[in-house]
């Protein structure tokens, strides 16, 4: 057996018996003339296949680390794997997912030919999708944070409870209105032009290259907001800003007079030459 042989040349430590093959630690494939991997394989570590001639991931797999699978010609991901850290899939020709998968970490997947999320996919760490052709999101998707970069997906679906949300260069057009993000919301040049009533964030919030062109009335961000290079012409009354405020290369030409700023205030490329008498700036304040 290739692997066995593998095993033996690199030193890691293995055993087999009636259920299968046991590799103890880490199994790295990188640059490998392995062809086949056994099935019912168990990898105590990490595994990462990567720039070799294996052609397809073995049914009945186990991975108690991360999986990895990197630039291959790997073209199913199986029903039946079991993966219990994080899973990346980045250049491969894998074009669909198994229904009802679920990953106990993040879930990354970058360039492979897929169209569509698998129904029933729960990620119960970050989800990020990057260079897809993925166009919607499927109703009833459960993931703790979402990261979408350079992909085709125009709106999210409804009822999203989310740890964060990274969108960029992604033309997604709005946001649901009962969304609640329970902490980071980056929205960096997207084609969403309003923020919800209801928005609810509870971390930073970063509009940065955004055509928004104005702020929901008494919001508050518990972490920094940036602005910078956005159309939004004025700021609410009643905006407190708990971290960071960046309004660098915005459109803003006045403060109002009850802004609070707990950290600090960057005017930096803005025509603002000074702040009302009411507006209240714990840290520095950087003028152009």
């Amino acid at each position: 057996m290739e692997l066995v042989q593998f095993l033996e040349e690199n030193n890691i430590s293995y055993t087999i018996n009636t259920k299968g093959l046991t590799v103890h630690s880490r199994l790295d494939l990188r640059g490998t003339t392995i062809v086949e991997l056994p099935e019912d394989l168990i990898i105590e570590g990490v595994m990462l296949i990567s720039g070799n001639s294996v052609k397809k991931i073995p049914k009945r797999l186990t991975v108690k680390g991360n999986l990895y699978i990197l630039h291959t010609d790997i073209e199913e991901f199986p029903k039946d794997i079991k993966v219990k850290g994080s899973i990346d899939i980045i250049d491969s020709k894998i074009a669909e997912l198994p229904e009802g998968l679920t990953v106990e970490k993040k879930f990354y997947i970058d360039n492979i030919p897929i169209k569509e999320l698998p129904k029933g996919l729960t990620v119960k760490g970050n989800l990020s999708l990057c260079e897809i052709d993925i166009k919607e999101l499927p109703k009833g998707l459960s993931v703790d944070s979402l990261e979408l970069v350079n992909t085709k997906i125009t709106e999210l679906p409804e009822g999203l409870s989310l740890g964060g949300i990274f969108i960029l260069n992604s033309p997604v057009k709005k946001l649901p209105g009962d969304l609640i993000v329970k902490n980071d919301l980056f929205l960096c040049n997207t084609r969403i032009k309003v923020l919800p009533k209801g928005l609810i964030v509870n971390g930073n919030l970063d509009l940065s290259g955004s055509p928004i062109k104005e702020l929901p009335q008494d919001l508050v961000v518990p972490g920094y907001l940036n602005l910078m290079d956005t159309q939004i012409k004025e700021l609410p009354q009643g905006l407190i800003v708990n971290g960071d405020l960046v309004l660098v290369g915005s459109s803003i030409k006045e403060l109002p007079q009850d802004l609070v700023v707990h950290g600090c205030l960057n005017l930096r490329g803005t025509s603002i030459k000074e702040l009302p008498k009411g507006v209240i700036v714990g840290g520095e304040v950087y003028w152009s």
